[in-house]
């Protein structure tokens, strides 16, 4: 079960903007080039031709595949902790950016909710 977080609901829709509540997300499989990314999902904030935003929800021991990105990723630990392959944990309220080429691999022990937002698919091992 992961720690309770803040609502972040769909609340309210304007010309310019969008608010949204984590507890009201309707989570979707997580599918990269085609594969299926087990015990991954996610919510689509906002994409266009030149980035995505959405929360991705890893379960309780999860494993990301190993991946690379081709531009810039950004994370953001919305709840829980996740450990990425250098061995670094990241807790709720922690920031990584992770660099173009970088490659990397995440693991939940207990499962997590976070944000990304990145311009390009990764290329997934």
């Amino acid at each position: 079960m992961l720690p309770s977080f803040r609502n972040i609901e769909i609340m309210k829709i304007t010309k310019d903007s969008q608010q949204f509540m984590l507890s009201k997300a309707v989570w979707t499989d997580l599918i990269i080039n085609g594969k299926l990314l087990s015990g991954i999902t996610y919510f689509m904030l906002e994409s266009n031709d030149s980035w995505c935003s959405y929360w991705m929800k890893m379960d309780s021991d999860c494993r990301s595949v190993l991946h690379r990105h081709t531009d810039v990723e950004l994370i953001m630990l919305l709840v829980g902790t996740v450990q990425d392959s250098t061995g670094v944990v990241y807790e709720a309220g922690d920031c990584v950016v992770y660099r173009r080429d970088s490659e990397h691999q995440l693991y939940a022990q207990h499962g997590c909710i976070m944000l990304v937002v990145e311009s390009r698919p990764p290329i997934i091992y």
